[in-house]
């Protein structure tokens, strides 16, 4: 059940990046376009900023597809938590213009995105969270 904070990818956003880049696969899918974006940003020199991974599609968005990606910074976790941007991380405060300009790929700004990984029907229980609000009471 992980929360990851970083950029999310839309499905037709990685698949408008991968299909001019020769997918290595005749059926390519979220996984072939998980191991394209890991090789370009190694490839590109910012491999050791970011990390890549498959999501379900979070229930509020109008996606037709079951799976997104999202590029995120080295957090996560298993608890259904909130990740701000570190203020002193060029990869959190920058990485939606790092991600673009670099190899290209067009993502959300900064979210987080949370799944149950015990979830097995679709559609799968997968959110963006929010920050926690707190404050007294006056």
């Amino acid at each position: 059940m992980p929360s990851y904070g970083g950029f999310y990818v839309t499905p037709n956003a990685w698949r408008t990046w991968a299909a001019p880049r020769n997918p290595p696969y005749k059926g390519w899918g979220s996984t072939a376009v998980e191991e394209m974006i890991h090789k370009a940003l190694w490839d590109n020199g910012i491999g050791e900023l970011f990390r890549v991974t498959i999501v379900p599609v979070p229930k509020s968005e109008p996606e037709d597809k079951n799976w997104a990606i999202m590029v995120y910074t080295k957090r996560n976790s298993k608890k259904p938590l909130y990740f701000p941007q570190r203020p002193d991380s060029k990869a959190d405060l920058d990485g939606k213009q790092m991600l673009k300009h670099t190899i290209g790929l067009e993502t959300t700004d900064w979210v987080t995105v949370w799944y149950d990984g015990n979830s097995s029907t679709k559609p799968f229980d997968c959110q963006f969270t929010q920050p926690l609000i707190t404050g007294k009471s006056q």
